[in-house]
């Protein structure tokens, strides 16, 4: 539409803040505008008007995603929102795409979010990349043994073994969050709602945590559901779920999310878990150069791949470049062949590991001699992706 071009972005204005609040009350039930900004708003609303008049907002939130064994800087989004009578008018669509082009010049390397439609955010460059679980057992179904070592209520002094301990436990599983504040306060609880959480030490270090709370499902059932767990080992993952069987003569079932593969289950003796796929979330990759530097790459590769990008939102991620891999190390520069034919949106599924290069090129969204597929595939080789947290 031609109202496009007459569409300012920024951060949210004073004199929208009434409009904002309404917006997001009306699309996520958020009652208490202050209250959700103090916990969850660490950086400015982004926004959109025309003509003075709010037309939209997100709320973008820094952290980082594990890739290879690394932690990528990745910005979330969340909170994507638009009035209700402005709906349809392409309004979200020139959001976030603004919104994107603000991060490339920023130089976040990726970005990821959880869609409610894959329509919108695809015309921003995202693509579903990663996937998000939801299991739930019966408590009755976890052993109560070992019994020890013994867990202890969590400290808030715990805090720096507490995100070491999470580090550990998943910075080789693609796709997780390296969490940022706003996540763990959402694995924490309200103060007027905090989730429990206890710890199990250890000679060097924290060697698993669990925060849960009891959620009601009728009037004479209630279920445990986890908020965030971890555990750095088979051993501390059987005392885990040893800890949260002590509440099956109260409690039904155990609920919490993770990814397509959850080592913490497979210690169990029995498959008595339903995993259901919750969604699949989405990423953009939006500085190449630090995007490849970032993650971690085999150690024992070598390859020299040689592409040709499309991008019609980035203009710096277009033309000929060349992925050099060595030593578990990855450079992008610029130059080369251009054998390989990919769109930035296509190289997102590719970067996360989600799909294959090989299978990418059957769908006609890479074009490729068959010794390039087989090093892409070999590159971008790695653990399915996974998530453990909502945004």
């Amino acid at each position: 539409m031609s109202e496009q071009s007459e569409y300012d972005y920024g951060f949210l204005k004073d004199e929208h803040r009434s409009a904002v609040q309404e917006t997001l009350a009306l699309s996520f039930g958020i009652s208490d505008y202050e209250a959700w900004k103090a916990r969850y708003g660490q950086e400015p609303l982004r926004t959109i008007c025309c003509q003075g008049q709010f037309y939209g907002c997100l709320m973008p939130i820094p952290m980082g995603q594990w890739f290879g064994g690394r932690s990528v800087p990745m910005v979330g989004v969340a909170a994507v929102a638009v009035p209700l009578e402005f709906r349809g008018r392409g309004a979200a669509t020139f959001l976030m795409r603004r919104f994107v082009q603000e991060m490339h010049g920023e130089e976040w390397p990726i970005s990821t979010l959880h869609p409610a439609s894959w329509g919108l955010y695809r015309q921003a460059g995202y693509e579903p990349a990663g996937s998000f679980f939801q299991y739930t057992m019966p408590l009755k179904d976890l052993p109560l043994h070992p019994r020890e070592p013994a867990f202890r209520p969590f400290r808030p002094e715990d805090q720096k073994a507490l995100e070491l301990c999470y580090r550990r436990a998943v910075r080789h599983r693609n796709g997780f969050l390296d969490r940022g504040p706003v996540i763990w306060r959402r694995i924490f609880g309200s103060t007027d709602h905090p989730n429990q959480g206890f710890v199990l030490p250890g000679p060097k270090g924290l060697q698993a945590f669990v925060f849960f709370q009891a959620t009601q499902q009728n009037k004479w059932e209630w279920n445990l559901e986890l908020s965030g767990y971890g555990a750095i080992d088979r051993d501390s993952s059987r005392r885990l779920l040893s800890l949260l069987a002590q509440q099956q003569t109260q409690l039904k079932d155990l609920e919490f999310y993770g990814g397509p593969h959850e080592l913490l289950l497979e210690s169990l003796p029995h498959r008595h878990f339903e995993a259901k796929l919750f969604e699949h979330w989405m990423v953009r990759l939006m500085h190449l150069p630090k995007a490849m530097a970032g993650r971690g790459w085999p150690l024992g590769l070598q390859a020299d791949l040689h592409f040709q990008m499309e991008d019609d939102l980035i203009p710096a991620n277009n033309g000929a470049f060349r992925l050099q891999i060595s030593g578990g190390e990855g450079r992008w520069i610029a130059g080369g062949e251009g054998r390989i034919r990919i769109r930035t949106p296509d190289l997102g599924p590719l970067y996360t590991g989600f799909h294959s290069a090989t299978a990418l090129a059957q769908h006609g969204r890479v074009q490729a001699q068959p010794e390039d597929l087989a090093k892409l595939d070999a590159a971008f080789a790695g653990p399915a992706p996974g998530m453990a947290d909502i945004y």
